[in-house]
C-alpha cells in the first residue's frame, strides 16, 4: 500500500508541462460542448485515461453524491465492468471503501494495488491486480461526486498529478452542477410556461366572460376621472341604451357626462361623491339624465374610489343603471298606498261618529222608550182593580226584563262611545276601562297619566283610546297578564303612550308576523300622527307596547 508522497518526485521538462495543458484543456473543451451529460463526461473519461503520465488504465467512472442520505450513486463508466460490479457499487456509502473514504474526507486519495490496501473493502472474483487514483469532485461550495481511475499496480506520483487531477475534477463538478442547474431551470421554465400559458387561457376565458356579463348588465360600468367633467376612461357598451350616446363619444370626449346630467342635479351629484370620497366609502345616488333624444331619465348609480398604495386617488369606478320604470312604480305604490291609509283613515273617523251616534240613540231613545215602559207598567200594576198574585208575578217579572235591557242598552252605549271620554277626557277613559277588566277579570293596573296638563285633539284621544282597548284585547287573548302598567307622559316635544304586561311575553315572528292585524291595526292608527310603534317582548317577562307622537302636528 502507498500513500500520497509528500515530497513526489519532479518531471519538469517542457513536454510533461505541455502534455498537461492539453489535457485540461482538452477536458475543458469536451465539458463545454452542448450535449447530455452522461456522453460528455464519458469523452471526458476517455481523455483521461489517454494522458500517459498519469499511467491509467482505460478503466474509469464516476459517482454522484448524495449529501442528504450520505452515499455515492454509479452515474457512468468508461471501459469494460463486470456485470458483478455494476450491481454491487450501484451504492457507495460515504467512509466505505476507498470511493467512500475520498468522499467523506474530500482528499484526493492514490492506492498502489486492490489486494494489498486494507482501505479497498470490495473485492470480486474477476478481479485482477490494479491501482487506484481516487479523485473527489468539487466546486467551490459542495461534493458533487467522485472519479475513480484504475492505474497499474504501484502508481507513482510526478510533479503535477494532484494538481491536474484536482483541476479536472474541479471542471467536472462545475460541469454536472451547471448541467443538474439547467435541468430544474429547464423544468421550472417548462413549469413555468405551463403555468403562464394556463393562466392566460383563464385569464382570457374570464375576460370573454367578464364582458359578456357586462354587455348584458342593464346598464354601464365606467371607469372616469374625479373631475367636473366626469372625463370617462372606459364605458361599457351599456352605454348607448342609456344616454343615447355610443361609448365612444364619452371616451373621445366628444360629449361629458356631465353635460348628460340633468342641470339641476349636477351639484348634487358632485357634492354626494365627494362627500364618500372624503370619508373613503361607496357612493350611491339617485338623480336625472337627459339622454341624446331629450329624454329625462331616473339612474342609480353606485361607486367608490380606486386608490394606489399611497391612498393617492386614481380614478373612480362605478355602474350606472336606468331605474325610470320602477320609480314612477314605486311613486305609484306609495301614491296608493298613501290614498289606502287615508280611505282607512276616513273609514275609522266615519266609524267612530256612527259608534257616536248609535251610542246616543240606543242611549237617549231606547233607554227612554224602556224607562217610559216601565212606568207604564208600574201604573198599571198599581190600578188595576184586582191583583191577583199570578198577574203580580208576571209584572215584576216583566220590569226586571226591562231592568236588565236597560242595562244592556246602557253596555252596548258604553262599548259604542264611553261617555266619560267625551265629557271628561282621555284619562277618565282609561281609568274607566282598566276599572272594567279589573271587576270582570281580576287584571290590577297601576296607572300614571299627564301629570302636566296638555291640550289634545278629540280625534287624538279617541286614537289613544282605541289604542289602549286594542292592547287589552291582545293581552287578554294571548298574554296571561295579572298586572298591567300603564303611562301617558309629555316626553320633550313627544307624547309618549306605555302599556307593558306581566305575561308570557310577544315573540319576535309575531311582531313581524303579516297576519298580527291587531299590531298592525295600532301601527295604522298613529301614521296620520306621524306617530311611531315598538313592539318588546321577553319570554315569561311581559310585553311593552310604546306609542310615540310628535306634539308639534302637520
Amino acid at each position: 500500500m502507498a500513500s500520497i508522497p509528500p515530497n513526489p518526485p519532479t518531471q519538469n521538462s517542457a513536454n510533461n508541462i505541455t502534455e498537461e495543458y492539453r489535457i485540461l484543456h482538452k477536458v475543458a473543451q469536451i465539458l463545454q460542448a452542448t450535449g447530455e451529460l452522461k456522453g460528455m463526461l464519458q469523452d471526458v473519461l476517455q481523455a483521461i485515461t489517454s494522458f500517459e503520465e498519469l499511467k491509467v488504465e482505460n478503466k474509469a467512472g464516476l459517482f454522484l453524491a448524495d449529501e442528504d442520505k450520505k452515499v455515492l450513486r454509479l452515474f457512468t463508466t468508461f471501459g469494460k465492468f463486470s456485470e458483478e460490479f455494476l450491481e454491487n457499487e450501484k451504492e457507495v456509502p460515504f467512509g466505505d471503501c476507498l470511493c467512500g473514504r475520498v468522499a467523506e474526507s474530500g482528499q484526493i486519495l492514490m492506492s498502489e494495488s486492490c489486494f494489498t490496501d486494507p482501505r479497498h473493502e470490495r473485492q470480486y472474483d474477476d478481479m485482477t491486480a490494479h491501482g487506484h487514483y481516487i479523485v473527489p469532485l468539487k466546486t467551490s461550495e459542495k461534493l458533487v461526486g467522485v472519479m475513480f481511475l484504475y492505474t497499474n499496480t504501484n502508481p507513482v506520483w510526478y510533479q503535477h498529478s494532484q494538481e491536474v487531477l484536482l483541476s479536472i475534477g474541479g471542471l467536472i463538478a462545475n460541469t454536472i452542477e451547471r448541467k443538474r442547474i439547467d435541468a430544474e431551470l429547464k423544468v421550472f421554465k417548462n413549469h413555468l410556461e405551463d403555468q403562464v400559458k394556463q393562466r392566460t387561457t383563464e385569464l382570457r376565458e374570464s375576460r370573454r366572460t367578464l364582458e359578456t356579463l357586462i354587455s348584458n348588465l342593464p346598464g354601464m360600468m365606467y371607469r372616469s376621472l374625479n373631475d367636473k367633467a366626469w372625463t370617462m376612461l372606459y364605458v361599457s357598451d351599456g352605454c348607448e341604451s342609456l344616454t343615447g350616446y355610443p361609448a365612444s363619444d364619452l371616451m373621445n370626449q366628444k360629449v361629458t357626462y356631465n353635460e348628460i346630467i340633468h342641470p339641476d342635479d349636477r351639484a348634487a351629484v358632485w357634492d354626494a361623491v365627494q362627500e364618500a370620497l372624503k370619508e373613503c366609502r361607496a357612493y350611491k345616488i339617485t338623480y336625472r339624465i337627459q339622454d341624446l333624444f331629450g329624454n329625462e331619465k331616473i339612474v342609480w348609480e353606485q361607486g367608490r374610489g380606486v386608490y394606489s398604495d399611497s391612498g393617492e386617488l386614481l380614478t373612480l369606478e362605478g355602474f350606472i343603471t336606468n331605474i325610470t320604470d320602477r320609480h314612477k312604480m314605486e311613486e305609484e305604490l306609495k301614491a296608493s298606498h298613501e290614498k289606502l291609509r287615508n280611505l282607512s283613515n276616513r273609514l275609522q273617523s266615519i266609524r267612530e261618529k256612527e259608534k257616536s251616534r248609535i251610542a246616543r240613540q240606543v242611549h237617549d231613545e231606547l233607554g227612554q222608550s224602556l224607562t217610559a215602559l216601565k212606568m207604564d207598567i208600574l201604573h198599571l200594576e198599581k190600578n188595576l182593580p184586582s191583583n191577583p198574585a199570578d198577574m203580580h208575578n208576571q209584572f215584576q217579572s216583566m220590569e226586571k226584563i226591562i231592568d236588565n235591557t236597560i242595562q244592556s242598552v246602557q253596555r252596548i252605549a258604553m262599548e259604542l262611545r264611553p261617555p266619560i271620554l267625551d265629557a271628561f277626557g282621555l284619562c277618565e277613559a282609561i281609568a274607566w276601562q282598566a276599572g272594567e277588566y279589573n271587576k270582570k277579570l281580576g287584571i290590577h293596573f297601576d296607572l300614571n297619566c299627564l301629570q302636566e296638563h296638555v291640550d289634545l285633539e278629540k280625534d287624538l284621544e279617541t286614537t289613544l283610546f282605541r289604542i289602549f282597548q286594542e292592547t287589552l284585547t291582545n293581552i287578554v287573548r294571548h298574554a296571561e297578564a295579572s298586572r298591567v302598567q300603564v303611562s301617558l307622559n309629555r316626553v320633550n316635544e313627544h307624547l309618549v303612550f306605555e302599556i307593558e304586561d306581566n305575561g308570557k311575553g310577544i315573540k319576535d315572528e309575531h311582531i313581524e308576523n303579516s297576519n298580527s292585524l291587531g299590531l298592525i291595526g295600532i301601527q295604522e292608527r298613529v301614521h296620520p300622527w306621524d306617530g311611531q310603534v315598538q313592539f318588546e317582548g321577553s319570554p315569561e317577562k311581559g310585553t311593552k307596547v310604546t306609542v310615540k307622537i310628535p306634539l308639534m302636528q302637520k
